[in-house]
Order: C-alpha cells, then sequence, then structure tokens
C-alpha cells in the first residue's frame, strides 16, 4: 500500500446555455471529494471603456461627400478610408444616422434619445448630439478622409434642424483618428437646447463614455470639443473566488465570457491510501487525456515522515508496451527538468536507451506533489 495525501481528476465543463462552469474532483480509489476549498480565476481578455477629457475648440473643413437623409434614417455603409478600431473591434466603414450620431454597423435611426449604456439599439455607436434632428431645407451631411497614413482621419460634418423646432440649426462634427483610435465630438452651434446625448457606446450596449452633464441630458455645448481615448487592453488573472466542493466533489462558477481559467485546488487535508491498480490506473488515464480532462498534482509520501518536501516530489513517465500503459519510469525533479529543457530524441535516449521516440503528446510527465495545487485549461477543452 502506498501514502498519499490525495490524487483527483480535474474535470471541467462549461454550459453556454447557463453560462455554468462546474469543477468536477473525480477520485482515483475510495476517498472523500467533499469540503475541498477550490479557487477558479479567469483569464480576462476584454477592452476597457474609453478615457474623456475636453481639449481644444477647434472645428475642421465641412467640405466632402454630401449624404441624403431623410427623417429617422441611418444610411451606409461608407468607407472610413482606413482601419478604425472601436471597442476591441476593427472597422472600414461606418454609418450615419440623422438623428446625430454614426454607428458601426447598427441600421438604428431611433429618434429619442437614450442614455448610455443601454442595451437598446442604437450600439456601436458615436454619438455628438443624439436627439431627434430632421433634414431640413439648406441641411447637409458630409464626410471626408483626409492626412496621409497612418495619420488620416475621418470627418463627418452635420447642420440639422431639430424636428419639433425648424427654425434652428445645429452644427456638429464627429472625427476618427487613424492609428490612435481616438474619437472626437464638437459642437460648432447650436441655436436650441433640447434633451440629448453626447458620447460613445460600445456594440453591446455595456459600456460608454460620456462628458459630464450630457448623457440625457439639456445641454448647449456650442463651441466645445470632447475627446475619446481608447484604454489599453486588459488581460490578466482575475479570482472569481473561493468555494468548497460538494459531495460530489463539484463547485461551480459563471464563465458568461468563456475565458480561459485556472484553478487552485487545496487537498492538504485529505488523506488517502492507493493500491497498486489504483496507481497503474491514475498512470493511464494521464496518457490517455480526453478532451474536458486535465491532471493535476499527486503527493506521495515517500520516506513516511508526514513531511513533504523535495524529497516526496516524483516525475514520472508511463510507457505503451503491448497496448498497456505502465509506470515503469520515475525521474529526479533534476532528471525531469533536463528531459523538458532539452526534449529531443537525443536527450529522451538518454534516459530511454532503448525507447526511439520524440516526447508526444500521450508521453506527458506529471508531478507528485503537496499542499495547493494549481493549472491551467485553456478554452479549447470546455464543452461548447
Amino acid at each position: 500500500m502506498k501514502k498519499f495525501i490525495f490524487i483527483l481528476l480535474h474535470t471541467l465543463l462549461v454550459c453556454n446555455l447557463g453560462y455554468s462552469q462546474t469543477i468536477t474532483l473525480v477520485p482515483i480509489g475510495n476517498q472523500d471529494v467533499s469540503g475541498i476549498p477550490i479557487e477558479v480565476e479567469h483569464y480576462v481578455n476584454y477592452v476597457p471603456n474609453h478615457s474623456i477629457s475636453s481639449v481644444t475648440y477647434n472645428p475642421q473643413s465641412t467640405a466632402g461627400t454630401s449624404v441624403n437623409l431623410g427623417d429617422d434614417s441611418n444610411v451606409g455603409p461608407y468607407n472610413i478610408g482606413f482601419n478604425f478600431e472601436f471597442y476591441g473591434q476593427t472597422f472600414t466603414q461606418f454609418r450615419i444616422c440623422t438623428n446625430g450620431f454614426i454607428t458601426f454597423g447598427d441600421p438604428s435611426g431611433r429618434y429619442s434619445p437614450g442614455s448610455f449604456p443601454n442595451a437598446s439599439a442604437p450600439n456601436g455607436v458615436v454619438a455628438a448630439y443624439w436627439t431627434d434632428l430632421f433634414p431640413s431645407n439648406g441641411y447637409y451631411m458630409r464626410y471626408q478622409t483626409v492626412g496621409t497614413t497612418p495619420n488620416r482621419q475621418l470627418i463627418v460634418s452635420a447642420h440639422l434642424t431639430w424636428y419639433s423646432n425648424r427654425n434652428a440649426w445645429v452644427d456638429y462634427q464627429i472625427i476618427l483618428f487613424e492609428g490612435t483610435n481616438k474619437i472626437q465630438t464638437t459642437i460648432t452651434s447650436q441655436g436650441w437646447t433640447n434633451t440629448a446625448t453626447q458620447g460613445v457606446e460600445n456594440h453591446s450596449g455595456t459600456l460608454a463614455a460620456t462628458p459630464p452633464n450630457r448623457n440625457l441630458a439639456g445641454f448647449n455645448g456650442a463651441g466645445t470639443t470632447y475627446e475619446y481615448t481608447p484604454m489599453p487592453l486588459i488581460q490578466q488573472w482575475e479570482s472569481q473566488g473561493v468555494k468548497n466542493t460538494n459531495s460530489l466533489g463539484q463547485v461551480s462558477f459563471t464563465n458568461s465570457s468563456n475565458w480561459n481559467f485556472r484553478t487552485t485546488i487545496d487537498v492538504s487535508q485529505k488523506a488517502h491510501l492507493l493500491n497498486d491498480e489504483d496507481l497503474n490506473y491514475m498512470m493511464y488515464k494521464k496518457a490517455n487525456l480526453s478532451d474536458v480532462e486535465d491532471w493535476d498534482f499527486y503527493t506521495l509520501d515517500l520516506n513516511n515522515s508526514s513531511v513533504f518536501g523535495w524529497e516526496d516530489i516524483v516525475w514520472g513517465h508511463s510507457l505503451l508496451t503491448n497496448g498497456t500503459y505502465h509506470n515503469k519510469y520515475i525521474f529526479t525533479k533534476t532528471e525531469k527538468d533536463v528531459i523538458e529543457a532539452n526534449p529531443t530524441t537525443n536527450y529522451y535516449n538518454t534516459y530511454f536507451p532503448t525507447q526511439l521516440r520524440t516526447i508526444q503528446s500521450e508521453n506527458l510527465f506529471y508531478i507528485m506533489g503537496t499542499g495547493k495545487h494549481k493549472t491551467t485549461i485553456s478554452n479549447l477543452f470546455k464543452i461548447q
């Protein structure tokens, strides 16, 4: 009999319908899998919001290609003239709405302004002055791409009236900047004040940036320019907390974005006796991983001291002989490090002189260790 603290199989399941993530610990042999603390971390990879700053008022030329508009129309698409990244997505075209905004694909012509952020249309939007506007006689809507690569600009210029006050005009501009992916909204004149929204909103309506007091509010912004600067992409491990397994050895977490994830499993308080058959099965499973299985750490008190150190950590390798996997080779940490650092046929054969093979995916090493154990799982290994 061999004394083990705990041996576990780490099974990962994701159900996109319920956005749930269940971690299941499957024992080898007769083991208690309840009450084991498991921490899940997600490797988040998302685009944060834009920062906003008031910049020097500097209206640009209103020349360009004229666009015909009707009441509450959303027309396009039109070419930007360069690749423009907006909330993590790259676009080469845009659409223009009569009611004071442009979009990146959303055809909404909604006339009643809403607050940002909001899941209702329009989404993926840049609003200079979103309210109920109208293309009265003498109106214009134009766009032009100016400058030279890699510093070109798309300028959208508008001269419109309010639907409910067609004697008053509002003039605005939206500018997209190549390379920096910055955005500017400028109001050059405003002959009337009505409830409106100014700012940018992402494609799902979950994130937005608006200037102070210009989010579904009455304001006169004539002579002002605001600049929106995309913040750097966030890529990091973020803890989702710690939960204890139930009697089935399971814990569940949400993972609505299907992030890559890793777990930390604390089995330091568990103990069990394994027989040779259990050990052989463990070796076999390690060599035959399925798409939803991953092995973590195993603990073996080699010298029966009840104190675990490097002398208790062994590295193993299972070999296929006559269709059966056997735990024939055990390495020290140093030997394992040498092989992993030099995964060539020659180094492999230094320790396996009779085996003329390179290291393949089914010939993975595993560690036997104690305490808190961590493994990283790609979302490619999740059930979709």
